[in-house]
């Protein structure tokens, strides 16, 4: 901008031939052109900064692509609040089930409990079910059990005899003597099995008391067989001072029965289970062959139930 007009130095010249201008107007004027420098550099940088905040706004105001969306747990929420986040969720719990059905040998990777909080030695439904069939296959169809035991050597190549006496010892039997596996198929021979006796006849190697021996082997074991009961129940309506109760006599209903040594007899008059006579003849029964004995006379039309329980031999 101009200079302010402080002093007219054509006018003193007119009015003051041949005479200097005075001083202090002269630094009036210079003071005055000072200050429009400073006003014009204020307002200069008033004008760059404007023109910056100007050119800033517009670069931050560009349109900036979204970052790849993180894949994983807790992706879009905790369900997964959008498709991303509904997708990667839904993937991480397939893995989740995939290994807690399938991994093998050793238990799950600690990253694939997280996902539910989970943590610890866990092993899949897939390690249950093989640990499963090593424990089953100890009793098979064929009745031959697996042992391992540890043997005392009560003398140079003999251990103490085994709890069972093995099964083709030669072939399924191994000892383990001090952790060194000896195995009865090898050739020649590091044993042989009497019975239940074991002696150790390896050429290169010998057993001695305080050594450590683990005999493995199969043994017979006779498979359970589980008991199977029957209940019969003979429904009766007794005649006026009935006292006597034949059970190949059809009941009620044309049930019939025949007793053995075996059977367990319950018997309940009018709904009320009765004991078996002690002796002093208290409403109690009594049974012979195949027949109920009330001690009791009966009322005409009271109800006596007879429960007869039988074990049956396996089918």
């Amino acid at each position: 901008m101009p200079a302010r007009t402080i002093f007219s130095f054509d006018g003193w010249d007119r009015d003051h031939p041949g005479e200097r201008p005075p001083g202090d107007r002269l630094d009036a004027q210079f003071a005055e052109l000072l200050r429009g420098q400073a006003e014009i550099g204020a307002q200069f940088d008033v004008l760059f900064n404007e023109r910056l905040d100007a050119r800033l706004a517009g670069i931050g105001s560009k349109t900036v692509s979204p970052a790849a969306p993180e894949l994983g747990y807790g992706a879009g929420g905790f369900y997964g609040a959008d498709t991303a986040g509904a997708a990667a969720v839904a993937s991480d719990y397939a893995q989740v089930s995939i290994e807690w059905a399938e991994h093998m040998p050793d238990p799950i990777p600690p990253n694939v409990l997280a996902i539910n909080a989970i943590t610890g030695d866990h092993w899949s439904s897939r390690w249950w079910a093989n640990r499963a069939a090593t424990v089953v296959s100890a009793v098979g169809a064929n009745g031959l059990g697996l042992i391992s035991e540890q043997l005392a050597v009560v003398d140079r190549n003999q251990p103490a005899p085994t709890a069972y006496p093995p099964v083709d010892a030669q072939t399924t039997m191994e000892l383990v003597v001090n952790g060194r596996v000896f195995s009865g198929s090898a050739s020649p021979a590091p044993f042989t099995v009497t019975g239940k006796q074991i002696t150790f006849t390896s050429p290169f190697y010998s057993i001695s008391p305080g050594d450590e021996v683990i005999a493995r082997y199969r043994y017979s074991v006779p498979i359970p067989q589980f008991a199977n009961y029957q209940v019969i129940s003979l429904y009766y309506l007794a005649s006026q001072g009935q006292t006597v109760f034949l059970l190949s006599a059809p009941d009620r209903f044309g049930g019939v029965y025949t007793l053995t040594p075996q059977s367990v007899v319950a018997v309940y008059r009018s709904g009320s289970r009765i004991m078996p006579d002690d002796g002093t003849a208290a409403a109690g029964f009594t049974r012979s062959a195949n027949s109920i004995t009330l001690a009791a006379p009966a009322g005409v039309n009271e109800q006596v139930t007879i429960d007869v329980s039988e074990r049956k031999a396996p089918s």
